[in-house]
């Protein structure tokens, strides 16, 4: 989500504010992100839409790319590109260009179209740019994403997702930081291309039933679904705190949070 900053950003900015005198607030940044994510629902009737974060959002279109596709079959293929002129819909693609004769690249193509519409949608009517990840997976999408920002969409072809991957840090790929890095990290794989060199019965020694998923991530294979997430049951603020000996402070403090 892109926007300027103000109050206490701008009072960091110049210096004066610290963690005693200012709290950072991300109230806007909420609103923005509930107003961006409803927008994106509203323009995609019948896919499925999963919030990973207060910026991030994940969606499944192979509805509208399935009823796309029928809509354009007398024409005898996708549909025109002219209703995403502007935004560059065809972003970057990994080992492009698809090839729109292979039934599931041709899909690959309308899911891009979506895209960018809806990034067009967001861009109009609220005033955001977004970039976006075109693949067949969750895993391949996220890492899409972030290719090419601000305001671009990179497209992943499942031929090009193991070459993508091969050299990126493990960290880089969802699930793949904290201790499942570190245990790779241990092992001498730093990339998911180490990670896929690794014999199968290494892998399984050291992971026991992880071990096939981790063979297939680090080659861009994931069957994990885009999801609906319930709606939040509880919420939590939280203050951090420096040491102190001054009992004023103390005093304050407990006071308020004794109200």
């Amino acid at each position: 989500i892109g926007g300027g900053g103000g109050g206490a950003a701008d009072a960091a900015a110049a210096g004066k504010a610290t963690r005693l005198t200012h709290k950072a607030c991300l109230e806007r940044y909420r609103i923005a992100s509930t107003s961006i994510m409803g927008l994106l629902r509203k323009q995609s009737p019948g896919a499925t839409a999963e919030k990973a974060s207060i910026d991030e959002i994940y969606l499944d279109v192979t509805s509208m790319v399935e009823a796309e596709l029928r809509a354009s079959a007398p024409l005898g293929g996708p549909p025109a590109p002219s209703a995403t002129a502007g935004f560059g819909w065809g972003g970057v693609v990994v080992e492009g260009p698809l090839r729109v004769d292979n039934e599931f690249e041709r899909r690959l193509s309308v899911g891009a179209m979506i895209a960018c519409r809806l990034r067009g949608a967001v861009r109009e009517q609220l005033g955001y740019t977004m970039s976006a990840g075109v693949a067949c997976n969750k895993l391949l999408a996220k890492v899409a994403a972030g290719l090419n920002k601000p305001d671009q969409q990179t497209i992943v072809p499942p031929r090009a997702a193991a070459a993508l991957l091969a050299d990126m840090p493990l960290g880089k790929i969802r699930n793949f930081g904290g201790k499942l890095g570190s245990e790779l990290h241990s092992m001498g794989c730093t990339t998911p291309g180490h990670v896929a060199q690794l014999p199968a019965s290494v892998l399984e020694a050291r992971f026991g039933e992880r071990a096939r998923w981790i063979a297939a991530a680090v080659r861009g294979i994931s069957d994990e679904a885009v999801q609906e997430k319930e709606l939040p049951k509880s919420m939590l603020a939280a203050k951090s705190f420096q040491a102190t000996s001054d009992w004023g402070a103390v005093r304050k403090w407990l006071g308020i949070l004794a109200a």
